[in-house]
């Protein structure tokens, strides 16, 4: 019996220990698996209309009676399509959901079966049923991401309460739900507040919005690269704010990769549009029809996406008596992402002023009552003395697929391999005296010579001591230039910058030399720079050795560029180029370039 007794007792010691096992492990499962995904099971696809749409645009109203978006109305304009495309419209059933609590889907979903990308906005009107709504709710689009589990903002033009509509604007076809946010949670996050997740200093840029050599300033296509990034953070090794930072410690002008990301997202998403006025024109029209809900809606966005919410900022010049004759004044626009709401502040991104050590949050006046107060801001880093009181939210889908700029951040890993941004040439290094050396050079490229805003060389000198700012000479028409510097007398770095008079304000390229203080001749450095030169060059035309990541040798003191295939093209100019140093750790890169692993910057599958 005693026996007994022991067995059933470490029997029940057993199952106790079990028991608490399987419940921490269920416990650590859900810490890591999103309490707020937003998960639908959808039915079958029901077609509802197809439609053959002309080039030169069309307008049509879905006609089904028996669908609940029976009378929506889509409008495509002449400049969308380049041909002719057939499209066809379904609809989904929601038979159950994995929603957050707050969350309500109104009606079924909306699905254009043809994945098409239209050049222009175009905007569609579709209704919804608030016969379970409480007083105070809002029904938005939003647009449905399976892959990802979630929901996106969309554009909204307006909200008709009395015909029951919603107007919203997209730049592709996708899935489409009605969705609102229980009135409680609204109120709940304006009086506790309510903050996305996003951090300037993980997914912001290190870098200003200083421009780019065909942009005044890169709000819109940085502010879309930082959401973009924090959207997919989890597929992306590291936080956005270091991952481009090289050179010298908390300057800008040498981060190339940064630089370039900057400027090409900027102008691929204001490229999309060859009439970008005409889109910042429907945002503008929809201030002046719906500005009185945009601060309940944009909180509700950020609610129920978890993202920050895109903003497009004016400058009201004229608020007139109806929305027909509200101005706002010229050029002063600029884009931010609100991402976090706190005892009456709305706190924004903005590229103008990026995280630095004081952790300063930028921040405007908000309440739904008020609506925003002034901020203050600019088109860029170097104009931040503007007043902006009009805040137009705005979704990603308006511009362009997320997809573009994953293909853009992707290419930025690799350094961006083609020739885009203009190129540095130097033809000479002239040493004239024991402390100055004459450059002579030239920046390459049409499209900069076509469309450059500044054409000024600026070049800093490095003893690995804070830097000397030497005064800048100007490109000429072919882009050619000539200038004297003073230099030490030991070795240095020459820092060459090509961006407007202002410095790094509309960035266009940069060169990184290193000289040796036994330069002491005019025919010497020269030499001894062609040298250097026909190095990089060799190195920035190698291309990867199979299996072996993209890393190393694209300039010899640069290991972040491609592997060394042609390693040994470079080792005959050893008999040329007496430095021992140099070639010892030539050596190591050949050895890294010969199958051996190393790390690199990559983006992750699902």
């Amino acid at each position: 019996m005693k026996k007994k007794t022991i067995i059933l007792f470490l029997l029940g010691i057993i199952v106790l220990i079990s028991f608490s096992i399987i419940c921490l492990l269920i416990i650590i499962v859900l810490k890591f698996i999103p309490q707020d995904q937003v998960i639908l099971n959808l039915s079958a696809p029901t077609t509802v209309h197809t439609e053959e749409v002309p080039n030169s645009g069309l307008e049509f109203t879905i006609e089904s009676p028996t669908s609940d978006i029976h009378g929506t109305q889509i409008t495509i304009p002449q400049e969308a399509l380049s041909k002719n495309q057939e499209i066809t419209i379904n609809t989904q059933k929601v038979k159950n959901v994995n929603l957050p609590n707050y969350v309500d889907i109104i009606g079924d979903v909306l699905v254009f079966e043809e994945e098409v990308d239209f050049d222009v906005p175009i905007k569609i009107i579709v209704p919804y049923s608030s016969e379970n709504l409480e007083d105070g709710q809002i029904v938005a689009v939003y647009e449905l991401d399976e892959e990802n589990n979630s929901l996106n903002s969309t554009t909204t033009g307006a909200i008709d309460f009395d015909n029951e509509e919603v107007t919203f604007y997209t730049t592709h076809f996708s899935k489409y739900v009605r969705a609102t946010v229980a009135e409680e949670k609204i109120q709940a996050a304006q009086k506790h507040g309510f903050d996305t997740g996003f951090k300037p200093s993980e997914y912001g840029w290190y870098i200003k919005n200083w421009g780019s050599f065909e942009t005044v300033g890169n709000c819109m296509g940085m502010s879309a690269m930082a959401k973009f990034y924090y959207y997919y953070r989890n597929r992306i090794n590291g936080n956005f704010y270091d991952k481009f930072r090289v050179g010298l410690e908390d300057e800008e002008f040498d981060d190339i990769t940064a630089q370039q990301l900057a400027g090409r997202a900027d102008i691929i998403l204001e490229d999309k549009f060859d009439n970008f006025k005409n889109d910042t024109k429907r945002l503008e029209y929809n201030y002046r029809t719906i500005k009185d809900l945009y601060p309940k809606l944009i909180l509700q966005n950020m609610v129920l996406t978890e993202q920050p919410e895109m903003l497009y900022i004016r400058k009201i010049k004229n608020l007139g008596r109806t929305k027909e004759t509200t101005t706002f004044v010229p050029y002063n626009n600029h884009a931010v992402l609100a991402y976090k709401y706190e005892n009456g502040k709305m706190y924004f991104y903005d590229p103008n002023f990026p995280y630095r050590k004081d952790g300063k949050a930028r921040t405007v006046d908000f309440s739904f009552e008020k609506g925003f107060g002034t901020y203050y801001s600019g088109i860029n880093s170097a104009e931040s003395k503007y007043t902006f009181d009009a805040f137009i939210p705005f979704g990603m889908n308006f511009i362009i697929r997320e997809r573009k700029l994953y293909e853009l951040l992707k290419d930025s890993f690799n350094g961006f391999e083609d020739d885009y941004y203009p190129e540095i040439k130097i033809t000479t290094i002239e040493q004239k005296n024991s402390n100055v050396i004459n450059i002579n050079g030239k920046v390459e490229g049409t499209r900069y010579l076509s469309n450059s805003l500044g054409r000024f060389v600026h070049v800093f000198v490095d003893t690995y001591d804070p830097y000397t700012v030497h005064p800048v000479t100007e490109v000429n028409s072919r882009g050619q230039f000539s200038l004297d510097v003073n230099v030490p007398n030991t070795d240095y770095i020459l820092h060459i910058l090509v961006a407007d008079q202002g410095g790094t304000q509309q960035w266009s390229a940069y060169k990184k030399i290193e000289m040796d203080e036994k330069i002491e001749s005019s025919p010497e450095p020269t030499a001894t720079y062609e040298i250097k030169s026909r190095i990089e060059r060799i190195c920035e035309n190698f291309t990867p050795i199979g299996g072996v990541n993209q890393k190393y040798c694209k300039e010899y003191n640069n290991i972040m560029g491609l592997a060394c295939q042609n390693i040994e093209e470079i080792e005959v100019l050893s008999e040329e180029y007496d430095d021992q140093g140099f070639w010892d750790q030539m050596d190591e890169y050949k050895d890294k370039c010969q199958g051996k692993e190393a790390d690199s910057y990559t983006l992750h599958p699902s």
